[in-house]
């Protein structure tokens, strides 16, 4: 899976779970994501997507996309931890300038396998 942000390509891997195969079925596909936390970026899709139980995770780290609720996609750009239950869909490796690159307000960002 690949994530295209003003024109720099992340390579990423899905997980191996049905909400992460609900969601690369949506692919390819761009997306405004909006900011919120100054640590992540999300977007309500217009379908659900959960297919999976959410759980709490140990940590969040940069790079990690995530499902929130049944249908609300969150990139993460910053590590920290959280109460907040979540369906891990995959992980980005990024690099030191992302945060930078990311971190102002709204923000296209383009899926693909």
């Amino acid at each position: 899976m690949t994530l295209t942000i003003e024109g720099k390509i992340y390579q990423g891997i899905l997980e191996a779970n049905d909400s992460a195969e609900a969601f690369a079925s949506l692919l390819p596909t761009t997306l405004t994501m909006k900011e919120l936390n100054e640590n992540e970026k999300y977007i309500y899709l217009d379908q659900n997507i959960r297919k999976d139980e959410p759980t709490i995770p140990s940590s969040i780290k940069a790079g990690d996309l995530m499902l929130f609720s049944d249908n609300c996609v969150v990139f993460f750009y910053q590590d920290f931890t959280t109460n907040y239950s979540y369906v891990p869909l995959g992980h980005f490796d990024i690099d030191e300038t992302f945060s930078q690159r990311v971190s102002k307000g709204n923000v296209l960002a383009a899926f693909s396998l």
